[in-house]
């Protein structure tokens, strides 16, 4: 949106503001992240690769997991397209968010 464009309709800038504001904000609205899903972990405490796409090397992640816990393999293995985890527990399933 143009500044030109907030300045002509405030109402309606004000009305799109507030409707954000009233718990409309997703993730994906809010910051560049990528919402994703891993099916299986493998063995446990092994690295494995998470594709992301978001065109920037990510800083963080959330995790949810199935079982055991997610962590950090090598970072400096961390790409603009892809992430490297370990999980604690073989095949386990995950929920990221990573930014």
């Amino acid at each position: 949106m143009r500044v030109s464009d907030v300045i002509l309709n405030v109402d309606r800038t004000l009305r799109d503001i507030l409707a954000a504001l009233a718990n409309r904000l997703s993730f994906t609205d809010n910051m560049q992240c990528a919402l994703l899903d891993v099916l299986d972990t493998g063995t446990a405490d092994t690295e494995f690769i998470v594709p992301h796409n978001l065109g920037q090397v990510p800083v963080w992640y959330l995790a949810n997991a199935s079982a055991g816990y997610v962590y950090d393999g090598d970072r400096t293995l961390w790409t603009d397209q892809e992430i490297v985890l370990k999980c604690s527990a073989s095949n386990a399933s995950l929920k990221l968010v990573v930014f």
